[in-house]
């Protein structure tokens, strides 16, 4: 009998927890798909042109040179980089998951052998699915 007891008060308790953590997930879940379609739906005509893909900014352009570095080499990552501080090059600080994972996703969508026009796409598309 007290294992009945205890068995409906779990089902009472779970049933009252998914009550009250629906709304939180129904808000989060349209939050996510409105961001989504802010930093996706709109842009899209003007990231993917007819002409291929157009980075926003400097730094994109210069995370895609260390991304197709990686994807050639992949997992490896180059940590001197000649051409900043041309001629005498520079030590790379900053850490290489950002590439890596944009290098992975890319060997992912290419099926092992992914196209400039692939690796662009992963890397226009990553930082807004990344949030």
């Amino acid at each position: 009998m007290e294992l009945e007891q205890v068995g409906t008060a779990a089902r009472r308790w779970l049933v009252d927890r998914v009550r009250r953590t629906y709304p939180v997930l129904a808000l989060l879940t349209l939050i996510g798909a409105l961001s989504a379609y802010i930093r996706i739906a709109i842009p899209w005509s003007k990231i993917f042109t007819s002409s291929g893909v157009v980075l926003s900014g400097n730094d994109p352009y210069y995370h895609e040179r260390l991304i197709e570095s990686t994807v050639a080499n992949f997992p490896v990552r180059m940590w001197f980089d000649p051409m900043t501080f041309f001629p005498h090059g520079s030590p790379l600080y900053w850490g290489p998951v950002h590439d890596q994972l944009i290098a992975f996703l890319a060997l992912v969508v290419g099926l092992g052998s992914p196209s400039t026009q692939t690796i662009y796409s992963v890397n226009a598309l990553f930082p807004a699915v990344l949030g």
